[in-house]
């Protein structure tokens, strides 16, 4: 039936697997019987070449595999075979077919296909990070919150750090900061995930430092006192001023932002000075 040339057949079954997912069991008992490879190889086949009459099916199988994911029994069906690599050429698309709620279902999808690490190194492989970028700031609630999270689990890895950070003059870390003020604990939360692995690199933590310099109190509530050590390394050493402790007047403008911002954080923190003398 997955494969009936009728629509509205393989639109029935697909409904009914749909609601024999929604618990554990039926994912089990779908996962023992090798039913989970035929409903990818089914995806693949009517996704190659997305028809107006197939979006309903589509949905059905995308809700189905929400539910299939959530279980490790799940997700080690999804990996390299090449699920990763049509939802990702999908999402890249600007197929309108695509806008009935099949794109978060897709991101939905990836967010937990990458929780796996193969996943994610599939992810990182098929640049999937680059092609999400528009969704960050969609006006479908549903697609930021799964592209933030989907970002989130990605850059759990060092490579997914990376490109964050080397893409197209920082937008993902930047999309994903504008998001810091959006009336939903929970993509604030995961794009405070996002932020938290980045810093993980050095260059990665003074990046997002230097993003929120005039946000203080959002920098503050993600690094707090951390944020000396980032902070401090965009001044000068000693060893590197002509005249220490003077700091040349052509450096001055833009050194004085981040000397304001040291000085909340060296106010606030009693820990603050030895961390910054510790640790820079």
């Amino acid at each position: 039936m997955l494969y009936e040339d009728i629509p509205e057949a393989r639109e029935s079954c697909m409904w009914a697997i749909n609601r024999f997912v929604s618990a554990r069991d039926g994912v089990c008992k779908l996962a023992e019987n090798s039913v989970v490879p035929q409903i990818i190889t089914s995806f693949l086949k009517y996704s190659e070449s997305l028809k107006k009459e197939d979006c309903c099916f589509i949905k059905y199988l995308l809700e189905a595999l929400t539910h299939i994911l959530q279980y490790s029994n799940g997700i080690r069906f999804f990996i390299k075979c090449h699920m990763v690599e049509r939802m990702n050429s999908l999402l890249a698309s600007t197929e309108p077919l695509l806008d009935n709620g099949i794109n978060y279902l897709m991101l939905d999808c990836l967010s937990k296909i990458t929780e796996n690490e193969e996943g994610k190194q599939e992810a990182i492989d098929h640049e999937v990070l680059q092609n999400i970028v528009s969704y960050l700031d969609s006006s479908c609630k549903k697609e930021v919150y799964y592209s933030v999270f989907l970002v989130s689990n990605i850059t759990l890895h060092l490579e997914g750090k990376k490109a964050a950070i080397d893409f197209n003059d920082k937008v993902i870390i930047k999309k994903c900061i504008a998001n810091l003020e959006m009336d939903s604990p929970d993509i604030v939360f995961n794009v405070k995930q996002v932020l938290m692995n980045v810093s993980d690199l050095p260059v990665g933590f003074q990046a997002i430092t230097e993003l929120l310099l005039d946000k203080v109190s959002l920098l503050d509530d993600i690094f707090n006192v951390r944020s000396v050590i980032s902070l401090a390394g965009f001044l000068p050493l000693a060893s590197e001023l002509t005249n220490p402790p003077c700091i040349p007047i052509d450096q001055q403008p833009r050194l004085v932002k981040y000397v304001k911002v040291l000085c909340y954080f060296l106010l606030k923190y009693d820990q603050a000075i030895k961390l910054t003398i510790t640790d820079t």
